[in-house]
């Protein structure tokens, strides 16, 4: 039982050391790390509250922390899971956004600061029998 609250009492010195130092240079990632320090001293802190309980026969509180320790375990995979797919979405978003114009399709990329009638012109200057010669 001492060990447990001893490792216990050195996650939260660590996180109170991680979230003190702040050791990475864009915040988010800070708060990110600190999450995950404090995640684990919750589940480290009910494995302790299990561990007492089980030593006294008190076998319905186990079951219900014991399934909230493993909502807290996948709780950080499924943020970036979550985090994954929105930058996959903006992404795919993006390409989407890439269009091509006119019968060279595929050869004349559309910018976001090109006007209508630029690319209108752009799109009929080049005709079939006009093609330069590696394009064809």
């Amino acid at each position: 039982m001492e060990l447990y609250f001893t490792l216990e009492i050195i996650v939260i010195i660590m996180l109170a050391v991680h979230a003190i130092i702040q050791p990475y240079q864009n915040p988010f990632f800070n708060v990110l790390n600190t999450t995950i320090f404090a995640d684990l001293a919750i589940i480290n802190g009910l494995s302790i509250y299990n561990f007492y309980w089980a030593q006294n026969g008190v076998e319905e509180t186990i079951v219900t922390v014991s399934y909230f320790q493993v909502f807290l375990i996948y709780l950080p995979l499924v943020y970036m899971a979550v985090v994954l797919l929105l930058k996959a979405g903006m992404k795919f978003k993006k390409i989407r956004r890439h269009r091509w114009v006119g019968k060279l399709s595929h050869y004349v990329p559309l910018a976001q600061n090109q006007s209508a009638e630029y690319r209108l012109q752009l799109s009929s200057s080049f005709s079939e029998n006009n093609l330069p010669s590696r394009l064809v």
